[in-house]
C-alpha cells in the first residue's frame, strides 16, 4: 500500500516534469537536425544545397525559442564557413529571404490559446577567390565574418 503523503509529492513532481519539458532552448548553430522517427518532427539548424559550381543556397531553421536575429546571424555565419571550406575567399549574396511560421493551439481545459512562432532564413550566395570588391554591399570577406561573428554563435560542440 502506498502512503497517503506520497500522492501529493508524486503529483507535484509530475507537474514539474511536464512544465520543464515545455521549456526549450534556442536552436544552436548546428547542421540541420530533426526528422525524428519516420521523418516526423521539426528540422532545426543549417543546410546548404549546391546550385552550380560556385553557387549555394544556405538555409537556417530555428525553433520557437530562436530569435529572428539569431537565425539571420547563423545563416550568414554558415555562408562564411562554407566559403572557406570550399577554398574561396569571399561571397556575394545574390538572393535572400526569411519567413516566420506562426502556429497556435487551443487548450480546452484552461480555455487558453498558445501561440508560437519559428523563424527561418535563406541566402543564395556565389563564392569567389581573391580580394573582395570595394563598394559591393552584398559582398562579404568570409574570414572577417567568422572573426567578428564567432563570439555570437552558440554551438552545441
Amino acid at each position: 500500500m502506498i502512503p497517503r503523503f506520497f500522492f501529493p509529492i508524486f503529483c507535484g513532481s509530475f507537474v514539474l516534469l511536464l512544465f520543464s519539458a515545455g521549456c526549450g532552448n534556442p536552436t544552436p548553430y548546428q547542421r540541420m537536425q530533426g526528422g525524428g522517427l519516420l521523418g516526423l518532427g521539426d528540422k532545426e539548424g543549417y543546410e546548404e544545397v549546391q546550385v552550380d559550381g560556385n553557387t549555394f543556397r544556405v538555409n537556417f531553421q530555428g525553433n520557437g525559442h530562436t530569435s529572428k536575429e539569431t537565425v539571420e546571424r547563423y545563416t550568414l555565419y554558415r555562408c562564411a564557413e562554407l566559403t572557406l571550406e570550399r577554398g574561396y575567399d569571399y561571397f556575394v549574396v545574390v538572393d535572400e529571404s526569411s519567413a516566420t511560421d506562426i502556429s497556435s493551439s487551443y487548450n480546452y481545459g484552461t480555455e487558453s490559446t498558445d501561440v508560437s512562432s519559428s523563424h527561418s532564413a535563406q541566402k543564395t550566395i556565389k563564392l569567389f577567390r581573391g580580394k573582395k570588391p570595394e563598394g559591393n554591399l552584398a559582398a562579404y570577406e568570409a574570414a572577417e565574418v567568422l572573426r567578428y561573428m564567432r563570439p555570437h554563435v552558440i554551438s552545441p560542440y
